[in-house]
């Protein structure tokens, strides 16, 4: 499978941007409590996001990009099949079509 790298960096720029503009406001004192638990989870979101397009690209190249356990994820947990899924689920959106790939 070919996938648009490019607009998979892009992706990921986009998000490390999303990502620079929520951490500020969380380093602050929580004085409006669930306004900064709003804007953590938003954070949390935006990194699982950013997390699986990197595990994507780097599979994609051959190589892993988590090889620690999440926290909770138990004695069976495999870095590769774990990579394997998060590609599997991923890649399609950056799937260059077959016609575009012969051009």
């Amino acid at each position: 499978m070919k996938l648009n790298i490019p607009q998979l960096k892009t992706d990921i720029a986009a998000l490390e941007e999303q990502i620079r503009e929520v951490k500020p406001p969380l380093r602050q004192p929580w004085t409006d409590i669930p306004a900064m638990a709003n804007n953590m989870a938003r954070l949390q979101h935006l990194r699982v996001k950013i997390t699986n397009l990197m595990i994507t690209r780097a599979w994609h190249r051959g190589k892993l990009h988590c090889t620690n356990a999440p926290h909770g994820a138990g004695a069976n947990w495999d870095a590769k099949n774990s990579a394997q899924q998060v590609y599997d689920f991923i890649a399609p959106k950056y799937e260059i079509a077959e016609e575009a790939q012969a051009v």
